[in-house]
């Protein structure tokens, strides 16, 4: 799959909107300035994360469906993509939660279910994560898993199967299912669309704006995520027919653009961390009660927007590299393309 800056610039843009919405929250403790109001959509740019995950797994993997041979690799690159930066971010979290006087130290059992991101218990206060955004990891995670059985499936009817149960899960259980679904569609969409119809996005358009409709209004989970699932489908598919057509993109898009989509992972792992520890010591210096609600957000985004793109750059990125090459050295390159480096820089393909 060529890379798609459109939509590493689109995960980049949802992480950074996870983080302002966190931070708005977190500043509302300290000063009485009213929140942004669309701050307070976190959900959304979180299931596009998920319809993300759909679409790449679908694009990168389809061509290896019974293919079982490459399902220890696979699951190796998901799992090293997913869980060191996470264990380090999970790590620095744990330092702030020991050192804090209004946060409890979790049980050893449930610090071992956080550690292997399976659902731990709540305490006594409704706790439940260190980290609270590991919620998103752990439904990632079972998606891998149950994604992973189609390279066992070497008959379309067996996966056909595998799309039917999925979606009775989605309706039934699991309504986040939906969102990796519609991604797997797009994909599928995607790669059938014949060329005269990227010229007629328009259609596109107003499929998203329908299916929005749906999702504000909120009339059920399921029909919420049902919703979003058609809008994040619909979103995918634009930006990518978009790309298609304006292939400058490439070399058009700000730097900083592609740098935040390159480092979303970061971002979206460590904002609370870094995010938490600024705060603190805004707090304790004085500075946030000469500040406003509007100016302290951007000191606080801004400076950790910073933080955690050097830690994507500077950590994120080689460690991914050096997975990559690892996984190539042992089973070839068959699952994805690695890892390019760019002047002193790594930079990462989508991580899915």
């Amino acid at each position: 799959m060529r890379f798609l800056v459109s939509l590493d610039v689109g995960r980049g843009i949802a992480a950074t909107w996870v983080m302002l919405f966190h931070f708005n929250f977190m500043l509302s403790q300290y000063t009485p300035d009213p929140s942004f109001g669309i701050l307070t959509l976190s959900h959304t740019p979180v299931l596009f994360f998920f319809a993300l995950s759909g679409f790449l797994m679908m694009t990168l993997q389809q061509k290896h469906f019974g293919q079982s041979a490459i399902w220890a690799e696979f699951l190796f690159r998901r799992l090293g993509r997913i869980f060191p930066m996470y264990w380090l971010a999970l790590l620095l979290m744990s330092v702030i939660v020991v050192f804090s006087k209004s946060l409890s130290f979790p049980t050893a059992s449930d610090m071992l279910k956080q550690f292997l991101l399976l659902t731990p218990t709540a305490d006594g206060n409704g706790h439940t994560r260190i980290l609270g955004v590991a919620w998103t990891l752990e439904v990632e995670m079972l998606f891998y898993l149950s994604f992973s059985l189609l390279l066992f499936l070497k008959t379309r009817w067996l996966q056909a199967l595998w799309f039917a149960l999925a979606l009775a899960v989605a309706l039934t259980h699991s309504p986040n299912a939906l969102l990796f679904l519609a991604g797997m569609f797009a994909a599928v969409f995607i790669d059938k669309v014949p060329q005269k119809a990227i010229n007629s996005l328009w259609p596109t358009a107003i499929f998203i704006g329908m299916a929005l409709w749906v999702e504000i209004q909120d009339f059920s989970p399921l029909l919420a995520k049902g919703g979003a699932a058609i809008a994040c489908w619909g979103i995918i598919v634009t930006l990518v027919l978009w790309e298609r057509t304006k292939p400058q993109l490439t070399t058009q898009c700000p730097r900083w653009l592609q740098l935040n989509g390159h480092c979303s992972y970061s971002c979206y792992l460590f904002h609370i961390p870094i995010g938490t520890i600024i705060l603190k010591i805004l707090h304790a210096s004085g500075m946030l009660a000469l500040l406003n609600g509007t100016l302290a957000l951007l000191i606080l985004s801004a400076s950790t927007w910073y933080i955690t793109i050097l830690i994507g750059q500077h950590i994120e990125a080689p460690m991914n590299a050096w997975i990559k090459r690892y996984s190539n050295r042992k089973w070839g390159r068959t699952c994805e393309t690695p890892l390019t480096k760019r002047g002193n820089t790594y930079h990462a393909n989508h991580r899915s």
